[in-house]
């Protein structure tokens, strides 16, 4: 670089110097016309030194700015380590918060109060949607079907006469499903209520589905009433089938493979998750499966923790009669008595008053009796006929609260053209001549029953 771009370049304090600089060298020049090389040599070296000095700082400056851009550019790679190292701590910082279970509860709950008109019409919707879609999902299938079949020769021959347009599709691969024609479904979105996503929820959805099965249920309900608890699980089967479509998705597509043990249980559990080549129909039937799985083992868990409480409480345990050992405070209850009916006295009855020999008339003395001497005595006589004691209040109510057992049991044992009146006190006779005190009469009963 020239001279004058060097000077341009200097601060004003280095062009004075350089200045007085050359002030000096031109009085030497004149006042010492000897020397002048020696001194124009030091003017010249001074003058050289404060260039390279300059030029020194501005290349240390300009390093210290580059230096400075490159700690302050963003760096991406240094950017991401960076963000991804703050992430890390976020997240381990919240992993270290406990889960406030009952705020996200109550906050779905929430969102499910101020939703929960909006549900209710999606689910009858739904419903009316899954069952206006029956025909053409019927339809549907059978085509997919019929596309997929491959007709072999034999197959062909065998369905001659029934089905002769079978022998075009003799040796031709099946037909893609993509290219078969499917019938128009009822599509009802247009009716169904926008839900904001600020205000989804799971309770919703729940509760959405529950209302879409209940309103199929109640449709199934009006037109077949009536029927046990079969009946009744049936027409829940039938009512999944009806209001939700094949594509709706099931519990088995939420399940892992890996964690349901191998074997017949799992090859269940892949047949009923969602497959690509599900026909609606197809798909409907495992929504019927998977819904009688999983009403069977509730069925099943409610009646093994019923079994369970009864036991623990001691509910629902058969009564024992007091006269078989049953509370040790209790009294004694006499079986209740039935009409009175002629016993012969060879097999005297239990509830017969006991046989009291009686005495005859005295016969007329015929002299005074001497000392020590007894009067003539008659051979006793024997009542003909036992006497029946009446019945006290007490063992009427007993009577009453057996009929009402009896009832009960003939009930539950299904007993067609069960007599209860006519039935008991022919039980009560048949347990009195049986005359064997420890047989207890409930468990007569028992045995008696037809």
């Amino acid at each position: 670089m020239n001279e004058q771009t060097q000077l341009a370049q200097m601060t004003p304090q280095q062009r004075q110097a350089i200045a007085k600089a050359k002030a000096r060298l031109r009085l030497q020049q004149q006042g010492q016309p000897a020397a002048p090389a020696n001194g124009a040599r030091d003017l010249e070296a001074e003058r050289a030194s404060l260039i390279a000095g300059e030029d020194k700082r501005r290349q240390s400056q300009v390093e210290a700015v580059r230096t400075e851009n490159y700690r302050s550019a963003p760096n991406p790679i240094i950017a991401a380590q960076r963000q991804s190292q703050v992430d890390a701590g976020n997240a381990f910082a919240e992993s270290k918060k406990p889960y406030d279970m009952v705020g996200a509860v109550a906050s779905d709950v929430g969102k499910f109060a101020k939703t929960a008109p909006l549900n209710a019409v999606n689910a009858v919707v739904g419903a009316v949607e899954g069952t206006a879609n029956i025909p053409s999902d019927l339809i549907n299938s059978a085509r997919l079907a019929d596309a997929r079949l491959e007709v072999t020769p034999e197959m062909a021959m065998r369905n001659a006469n029934r089905m002769p347009m079978m022998q075009q599709r003799v040796g031709k691969a099946p037909t893609p499903a993509e290219n078969v024609p499917m019938l128009p479904r009822a599509d009802l979105s247009a009716a169904r209520m926008q839900i904001a996503p600020e205000d989804q929820s799971i309770t919703g959805m729940l509760a959405e589905g529950l209302g879409q099965f209940v309103a199929a249920r109640v449709g199934i309900g009006k037109l077949a009433p009536g029927g046990g608890m079969t009946s009744q699980l049936g027409k829940d089967v039938a009512a999944t089938g009806v209001a939700f479509a094949g594509g709706n998705g099931r519990v088995a597509d939420m399940v892992d493979l890996n964690a349901v043990p191998e074997g017949t249980l799992r090859d269940y559990v892949r047949w009923l998750k969602t497959q690509p080549g599900d026909d609606p129909i197809l798909g409907r039937i495992k929504n019927m499966s998977e819904d009688a799985t999983l009403n069977m083992l509730l069925v099943g868990l409610g009646r093994t923790a019923k079994a369970g409480y009864n036991a623990a409480t001691g509910k629902g345990a058969p009564l024992t009669p007091t006269n078989a050992g049953g509370a040790p405070n209790a009294r004694p209850v006499a079986p209740p008595q039935a009409p009175a009916q002629p016993v012969a006295q060879a097999a005297p009855q239990p509830s017969v008053a006991p046989v009291v020999p009686q005495a005859a008339p005295r016969a007329a003395q015929t002299g005074p009796a001497g000392a020590g001497q007894q009067p003539p005595v008659s051979p006793p006589t024997l009542n003909a006929v036992p006497t029946t004691p009446a019945v006290p209040k007490q063992q009427m109510l007993v009577a009453r609260d057996t009929a009402k057992i009896l009832t009960r049991i003939m009930r539950a044992a299904n007993v067609k053209n069960a007599d209860i009146r006519g039935y008991l006190p022919g039980a009560v006779q048949r347990y009195k001549s049986l005359n064997d005190s420890r047989v207890p009469f409930a468990f007569f009963l028992e045995s008696d029953l037809p």
